[in-house]
């Protein structure tokens, strides 16, 4: 069970997106420019989710007041099988 901690909602400083190439990403990017919120998007190019290296190739990213969404996945034409279903677990 998620437990809200702060009283408020709050702006986050900025947004980072995993996955910020794909096609859900760039709509969200889209809309959270309207509402005047950075973002930082990082695709496949900057930090490969699945490399031994991820954790730390992605905490050069990560600032302290972000709010992190992951929209990083293997879509069905990269494979429809446990093989591929459990990388985007990893992920």
């Amino acid at each position: 069970m998620f437990k809200h901690l702060l009283s408020a909602p709050s702006r986050p400083g900025r947004v980072l997106i995993l996955g910020g190439k794909g096609f859900i990403s760039t709509e969200l990017r889209c809309l959270l420019a309207e509402a005047g919120i950075v973002t930082v998007s990082v695709g496949s190019q900057e930090v490969n989710l699945l490399a031994a290296d991820a954790q730390a190739r992605l905490a050069a990213f990560i600032q302290p007041d972000d709010a992190v969404v992951m929209t990083s996945a293997l879509t069905p034409d990269k494979g429809r099988d446990v093989a591929t279903f459990m990388k985007n677990l990893t992920m």
